[in-house]
């Protein structure tokens, strides 16, 4: 005996179904951005303390600054990008990204150096002044119709608030290193075929930090971090604590550790 088929059963059954497949895709890209945790390289680098030679940089290499200038939030100023270890990229033309706490624009400099063989600072092209914007801001110093950055390479970017133009000890300043490194083993050329969110996993997990968070920000709105850049800084934040063989002075901890928990508050407040 062959039993009839109930239309409006199979009507249920089919739903069901789809609502099973959208749930279920759902919950794996969810999945997929909180897998977009930051893994470090397995020999990292610490900074290093050099300054250029003309003696611009006027700080050593704080990724944040405590000065309390025009500085009017509980964050201060602060590069998204490592305090404590020089970061990397296979980006010749990187871009890079900072929080800004002042809702107030004031002037901006940012400056590029390149580290010589004798470890001395040379300033990359000429500074390049904007007006600063509250919260995330980004920007790839290198013009993308030139050589770009040499591969093994170390640099310095810093960014200056000037807070008093007559007063430059209440400027809010901020400065981090990162080295242009080749591309993983791993590394194909189908990678333009991937997703952001793929980009991001990928360069996240092979410890490149600038080119994972690249990615993130084109995931996020203008001045945000978004979900997973949120993520991305909060994995940055737990990597951040110093090595029990680094020779840090109590000063130094202590800075790291404020820096630790501004980029936790970002991660949250910029989300």
């Amino acid at each position: 005996m062959r039993l009839k088929q109930n239309p409006f059963f199979l009507k249920n059954v089919i739903s069901l179904t789809l609502v099973t497949s959208c749930v279920l895709s759902l919950s794996l890209t969810f999945n997929r951005m909180v897998l977009a945790d930051f893994v470090p390289p397995p020999n990292r680098e610490n900074v290093s303390q050099k300054r250029s030679d003309s003696g611009t940089t006027r700080s050593s290499n704080s990724g944040t600054t405590r000065m309390e200038g025009c500085q009017t939030g509980e964050i201060p100023l602060t590069l998204l990008a490592s305090l404590n270890y020089v970061g990397q990229t296979i980006s010749t033309h990187p871009t890079l990204a900072w929080f800004v706490p002042d809702s107030e624009p004031f002037d901006l400099e940012f400056r590029l150096y390149e580290y010589g063989l004798d470890g001395n600072l040379k300033q990359v092209g000429n500074e390049i002044l904007l007006k600063s914007s509250p919260g995330i801001m980004t920007l790839s110093p290198i013009e993308p119709d030139t050589p770009g950055l040499s591969v093994g390479k170390k640099h310095l970017w810093q960014v200056t608030i000037i807070c008093n133009p007559n007063d430059p000890s209440q400027d809010l300043l901020a400065a981090a290193q990162f080295r242009v490194v080749d591309k993983p083993l791993t590394f194909s050329r189908n990678i333009e075929n991937l997703t952001n969110l793929e980009k991001v996993d990928f360069y996240a997990q092979e410890g490149l930090w600038y080119d994972a968070l690249s990615e993130a920000l084109k995931l996020s709105e203008d001045s945000k971090l978004g979900d997973v850049g949120s993520v991305l800084l909060e994995s940055l934040a737990k990597w951040e604590e110093p090595e029990a063989t680094q020779q840090l002075t109590s000063e130094q901890r202590e800075e790291i550790e404020h820096y630790i928990q501004n980029l936790r508050q970002i991660a949250i407040s910029e989300k």
